[in-house]
């Protein structure tokens, strides 16, 4: 699951298949197993991506802000997102 909470809104996305996000240190992804982290993250784009063709199911423009993995889910902290970014 990945979840993208602000103060005023959430989008969830259930059986996600892998999360791209903007990290301080450049893009990265993350893979359902992934090592338990918390990062830093910079305004950008959140793509979601499900199933074995890896079709886009969710893209969010985020606020900087924090991500939290814990091997079966992803956590982002922000103050904005905003699905408008969706294509």
């Amino acid at each position: 699951n990945v979840e993208i909470i602000t103060p005023i809104s959430s989008f969830e996305f259930k059986d996600a298949h892998m999360a791209v996000m903007p990290g301080s240190k450049g893009e990265f992804g993350v893979l359902p197993g992934h090592v338990p982290l918390i990062s830093s993250l910079t305004s950008g784009v959140v793509t979601i991506f499900q199933g074995n063709h890896m079709k886009v199911v969710g893209r969010i423009s985020i606020s900087a802000g924090f991500v939290e993995v814990t091997g079966k889910s992803v956590v982002i902290l922000v103050e904005q997102a905003d699905e408008s970014a969706h294509h």
